[in-house]
């Protein structure tokens, strides 16, 4: 913005040297005048989404300052835009739908003295809100429902969700809201342990930074069931050996705790390791004996945090915290891994330190199969490949705190 302020002093100062005296009281600040500027020649305008672009060509006037243009909205408020009288055109969006409206159109110098008003009749194409309206899909899952929309525009939206169920024969109603500038959004909603067949009501509508709203039709959905793997009955292989045709990865500390690294149950503070490829051996993996055959259902992966006090953010989805990692099972049968599937952790957007401590705390999950909702096959060895980190660098060391699996067991 500095330099954009830069620019046009500059420019202004080169017009007042080659125009003479009467030009520059274009920029004194105490010019003042009661003679309005001629209005603006439109010369047509094109649709974008929720608006549209109209282009004119400026009136001949020694003190124009800008060209702008409003509109009013269903709630009767006016809307309005200005952009610097060296464009020839300017941009009018937040209309609610697709429904021709009237912009005005008009000149204002630097005195303040508007031109008569253009008007232009703009039929928009459908602005984000209904795009986004269009795209949301909510679906049950394995403790959490979740919602999933297309924001192709990339413009700033609220969705709100409320929901509601019943537990223990009490009706619970709870809200969440999200704000995403992102392409491809999915919204992971925790739940409590509700029956399967306990239905979830959800109530969502979609907002734009304009007011602009969209009421979606109520949706029901229902959970999966699903429990937290124990870890009492995991083994772990020596680092560096070759397990499955896999070498596992070396993880020097700072804790180690009769072997249990990663899987010990304590997360944040001292209890979290480090692991690098030690001889080159890139990527780094994680390779777990769950003791029994179980079908796996979800993953969580806990960053490195602070205390639960802490008003800090810590390394929290910074420096060497897990960006990017790959899953995988061993299929008994034809003696491979399988790759179930990459995942990239998102870093949310929070407006205080402590806020990204605690994400970190409550831990990154994701499902094996998030557009299925199913378990893996029976698999007794899970594999946890580390692709990068998010500091970016190929040193391929990483810091971690914890991982816990969710799934059943084979019957």
């Amino acid at each position: 913005m500095k330099f954009r302020c830069l620019v046009l002093c500059v420019t202004a100062c080169l017009v007042t040297v080659l125009c003479g005296c009467d030009e520059s009281k274009r920029f004194e600040i105490n010019y003042s005048d009661g003679t309005p500027p001629g209005k603006p020649e439109i010369l047509g305008w094109r649709a974008v989404n929720g608006g549209g672009v109209i282009h004119y060509r400026v009136p001949e006037d020694e003190d124009l300052l800008s060209i702008d243009a409003s509109y009013t909205n269903p709630r009767g408020e006016e809307v309005w835009f200005s952009t610097s009288y060296y464009v020839d055109s300017i941009t009018v969006i937040g209309f609610p739908d697709s429904v021709t409206r009237r912009v005005q159109v008009y000149a204002v110098d630097r005195a303040g003295n508007r031109s008569e008003s253009v008007p232009v009749d703009i039929t928009p194409d459908k602005p984000a809100v209904q795009l986004i309206s269009q795209s949301i899909q909510a679906k049950g899952g394995f403790g959490s429902f979740y919602v999933d929309w297309k924001n192709e525009l990339r413009q700033n939206v609220n969705v709100y969700i409320d929901y509601s169920y019943r537990l223990n024969g009490q009706q619970v109603e709870k809200h969440s809201v999200v704000s995403s500038m992102n392409v491809d959004v999915r919204e992971f909603v925790r739940m409590e342990d509700i029956p399967e067949t306990e239905p979830i009501t959800l109530k969502m509508r979609v907002e734009d930074r304009y007011g602009n709203s969209n009421v979606l039709a109520p949706v029901t959905v229902n959970l999966k069931h699903d429990e937290i793997i124990p870890k009492e009955d995991w083994f772990l292989p020596k680092e560096l050996t070759d397990t499955l045709g896999v070498k596992m990865g070396f993880f020097p500390g700072p804790i180690k705790t009769g072997g249990r690294v990663l899987i010990d149950g304590e997360i944040g503070g001292e209890n979290f390791t480090k692991g690098e490829a030690l001889g080159g051996n890139k990527p780094i993996n994680f390779l777990i004996d769950l003791g029994a055959e179980w079908e796996l259902s979800r993953i969580v992966t806990h960053q490195i945090c602070e205390p639960a006090t802490s008003m800090n953010r810590g390394s929290a989805y910074l420096d060497k915290e897990i960006n990017v990692y790959r899953v995988y099972i061993y299929n008994s049968v034809a003696r491979e891994w399988e790759l179930i599937r990459q995942h990239s952790i998102i870093p949310p957007q929070f407006p205080v330190p402590r806020q990204y401590n605690l994400a970190a705390r409550a831990g990154d999950f994701t499902y094996f199969y998030p557009d299925e909702i199913k378990f893996t096959a029976p698999t007794r060895w899970f594999r946890y490949e580390i692709v990068s980190v998010f500091d970016g660098t190929d040193d391929h060391s990483f810091s971690l705190s914890e991982i816990t699996l969710y799934g059943r067991k084979k019957i």
